[in-house]
C-alpha cells in the first residue's frame, strides 16, 4: 500500500493482498500506520475493487502517540487510457474512508459518519523500462465537514519479478490555501 497509486488493475477473477506500514512528520503531528492492508480483485479488465485497513497512531500535538484508530476503505479503481508511446496510462479512483478509534471525537467501538472522508484520484504511469515505471497521481480529499485537500505524489518502482516490486515515493498534501499538511 503506497500514496502513488498504479493505474494498473488486478485481472478479472483475481486476487492480490498487499500489506506494509507508512511513517510521516510534520512541523507540528507525527503518523505511523501500520499494518496497512488492502485486497484488491478484478472486476473486468479495465476495474478493480479494492478495501482496505490501516491501524494509525497519530501525534497531534507533538508530545505523545494518543490519537489510536483504525481507517476501513472502499473504492474502485476503472482504467480510462491505456499507455501509449509517451501517453501515460491513467485511471480514475473514487474513495471512501471510515474512521475508528479513540481520538478526539473518535468512538473505539463505533463509526462516526461525520467523520467519513471522500477522495477522488486520478492515477498516472509511464514506463520507463520493461521493469522500471514512473507513477503520479493528483486528488481531491474531502471530509464530512466539507474541508478540501489536495494531493500530490510521485514515485519510481523497479518489478524485480511478476511478484515483487520497489518503489520510492515522494508525496504532499495541501489545503485548498496552499498549505502543506504533510509531506
Amino acid at each position: 500500500p503506497d500514496v502513488s497509486n498504479l493505474p494498473t488493475t488486478v485481472l478479472p477473477k483475481h486476487y492480490q493482498f498487499e500489506l506494509g506500514a507508512e511513517s510521516g512528520h510534520s512541523d507540528f503531528m507525527g503518523e505511523f500506520s501500520a499494518p496497512n492492508l488492502i485486497f484488491r480483485t478484478g472486476l473486468n479488465k479495465k476495474s478493480e475493487l479494492r478495501v482496505g485497513f490501516t491501524s494509525v497512531s497519530v501525534d497531534s500535538l507533538d508530545k505523545k502517540w494518543s490519537d489510536k484508530m483504525l481507517i476501513a476503505t472502499l473504492s474502485i479503481k476503472y482504467r480510462i487510457v491505456e499507455e501509449k508511446n509517451a501517453r501515460p496510462s491513467i485511471a480514475i479512483q473514487p474513495e471512501i474512508s471510515l474512521p475508528f478509534g479513540d481520538g478526539v471525537n473518535v468512538s473505539q467501538t463505533e463509526a462516526n459518519f461525520t467523520l467519513m472522508n471522500y477522495s477522488l484520484l486520478f492515477l498516472f504511469n509511464n514506463t520507463l523500462h520493461e521493469k522500471i515505471f514512473f507513477n503520479y497521481n493528483t486528488g481531491l480529499l474531502w471530509s464530512g465537514h466539507g474541508d478540501m485537500d489536495y494531493l500530490l505524489s510521485a514515485s519510481t518502482s523497479f518489478a524485480h519479478t511478476h511478484r515483487l516490486g520497489y518503489f520510492l515515493e515522494a508525496y504532499s498534501i495541501f489545503n485548498l490555501n496552499g498549505f502543506p499538511l504533510s509531506f
